[in-house]
């Protein structure tokens, strides 16, 4: 399954998860089957700024009182534990 795009979004296709826009200038969201999923957004240096509320099959994330930079999307499967990290940056 060889999935290319023309931007940086990130599509997890194994697990039909995408994260939407990244880059992006604040909010964001993070939509597909992540009810299985623990799910927190760390800084840079790796500190949980926000705890993701997953009953929802999308959930919009705001970082407007952030500073700019690189972030994390830490997301930890409640079933087997499978660890996925992905990075979203914010920009002016």
């Amino acid at each position: 399954n060889n999935m290319t795009t023309a931007s940086d979004d990130v599509i997890l296709s194994e697990n039909c998860i995408s994260i939407l826009p990244n880059p992006t200038t604040g909010v964001f969201s993070i939509s597909g089957d992540i009810s299985a999923y623990t799910i927190d957004i760390l800084d840079a240096s790796g500190a949980v700024v926000q705890t993701i509320d997953n009953s929802l099959s999308k959930v919009n994330i705001t970082l407007n009182t952030l500073p700019t930079g690189l972030y994390f999307i830490r997301m930890i499967n409640t079933l087997n534990g499978q660890l996925t990290v992905e990075k979203i940056l914010k920009t002016e």
